[in-house]
């Protein structure tokens, strides 16, 4: 079953009976589901096995945080494990809400971003049993912890393919959140797929320090759209991703020019999306599992956990046909088989 805990974070887990409240503020709740400050019964019936999630931001952001719940969910639900999460906190509280779930005998907490890492090590270092799997963390000398990770040149190899094929303004672009060195590899290797592939091809770039703030996401994105004729954009942002794309359909009602987003991490679009062009899947699930059965066996610790091509945890999500034609999907497909041959 899956649990939400909110009591050491901004925001109050409301929709709870009084003793569930009352253990959420001493720490993890468990014995019930819930994805929007409600309550429901899962499908687990185990209790053998517990994971956990710690997040900055919500749940439901529909982009990366939405798809590593789902993840720790799909995992959990084939090995029979039970899960809880806590969202929405705060840096400074990263080590107590840890805390709190190796108190509550959790079995791996499982934690969504590079930016965790810290806080993990220092929890394992005080709980020697206790066990981290860090997501785009790749500790692999650590008895604590594992790291998973995708090859991020692979990922943004990807970006570049499709951007080179679907631009017309020969301007492309990217927004990142935070500066992370993931993130970083990913631009790395979208700018050289792009300038490679076309120099012709310019491609823009721009950080804006959060994973969380709509507003700077949508003013970063209408000085792309507006003032450097980008009509693709690969971002890494989660939030100011989305501004971003208010910014790109603000941008597209002005002046027609028909523009793109290439999605990252889940299959965000469809085969009718008007917004995005494809998506490049993260499928998480493939690496939660491994670490969860890591966690419950004697191998846990000094280990990567990779994703990438060959795994499956890296693969393209659904083509639009209404944005992108079949001789396009073609060209861009031909460029996959020549990113997995090395040939790019």
């Amino acid at each position: 079953m899956t649990a939400q805990n909110n009591g050491i974070s901004r925001r109050s887990f409301v929709g709870l009976m009084g003793m569930a409240f009352a253990a959420a503020a001493a720490g993890p709740l468990t014995g019930c589901s819930s994805s929007d400050d409600s309550s429901s019964e899962s499908d687990s019936t185990s209790e053998s096995h517990r994971a956990a999630m710690v997040i900055n931001g919500p749940m439901n952001d529909g982009g990366w945080f939405a798809a590593c719940y789902d993840a720790m969910i799909g995992a959990a639900e084939d090995l029979g494990w039970e899960t809880a999460y806590s969202e929405n906190i705060d840096q400074a509280d990263y080590v107590t809400t840890m805390q709190n779930y190796v108190n509550e005998g959790f079995d791996l907490i499982l934690l969504p971003g590079q930016e965790y890492e810290d806080a993990a090590k220092q929890v394992a270092e005080d709980n020697p049993d206790a066990k981290f799997a860090v997501l785009m963390g790749t500790d692999d000398d650590l008895d604590g912890i594992e790291g998973m990770y995708y090859d991020d040149a692979q990922v943004g190899k990807l970006a570049g393919c499709l951007a080179i094929t679907l631009t017309e303004t020969k301007s492309v672009g990217f927004i990142g959140g935070q500066e992370l060195d993931n993130t970083q590899a990913k631009l790395a290797a979208y700018k050289e797929t792009v300038e490679t592939l076309d120099p012709d091809v310019q491609v823009s770039s721009v950080f804006v320090g959060s994973f969380s703030d709509v507003a700077k996401g949508k003013e970063a994105g209408s000085v792309m759209f507006n003032d450097e004729s980008v009509d693709v954009l690969f971002g890494d942002a989660n939030a100011e991703e989305t501004g971003a794309i208010e910014a790109m359909h603000e941008a597209v009602e002005s002046d027609g020019i028909q523009r793109y987003v290439i999605g990252l991490s889940s299959d965000l679009g469809g085969e009718d999306d008007d917004t995005y062009a494809n998506s490049i899947i993260l499928d998480h699930k493939v690496m939660f599992e491994e670490a969860m059965q890591d966690a419950v066996s004697d191998s846990f610790g000094n280990k990567a956990i990779k994703g990438d091509l060959g795994t499956g945890a890296v693969r393209m999500g659904t083509f639009s046909n209404t944005l992108v034609s079949e001789e396009k999907q073609a060209t861009f497909n031909d460029y996959v088989t020549q990113i997995e041959n090395g040939e790019i």
